[in-house]
């Protein structure tokens, strides 16, 4: 199963100060589920998928991993030619996007890639 998915809903319920049990509750699943959800045992049905992405308050993306959360996003202002943007980094340094103050994505090129 997915254990890329499974880490991130154990981190995000211990983020929120939540037990399996709790957790459970809020989706109406037993805490068995959870904890083979969070095992990659097993995987939550697309409802489920839904109903967790809604609660911790992220995309399906970032349920996967394949989205930085909110908190791991580095960001600096960065001004070029009189453009003032703000580079979003992860903290490995794997993924980067530049934008500018009204919230435009820079193309590589305008970044000096």
């Amino acid at each position: 199963m997915n254990q890329k998915l499974g880490e991130m809903i154990a981190r995000m319920r211990k983020d929120r100060g939540m037990t399996q049990d709790d957790l459970a509750k809020e989706l109406n699943v037993s805490y068995q589920a959870v904890s083979k959800w969070e095992n990659g045992i097993s995987s939550p049905d697309i409802s489920n998928l839904k109903a967790l992405a809604q609660l911790f308050g992220v995309s399906l993306d970032a349920l996967f991993g394949l989205e930085l959360l909110p908190e791991e996003r580095i960001s600096t202002p960065v001004i070029n030619d009189g453009i003032v943007a703000e580079r979003v980094t992860d903290p490995t340094g794997e993924k980067e996007k530049g934008m500018t103050a009204s919230g435009c994505e820079i193309a590589d090129e305008e970044k000096g890639v």
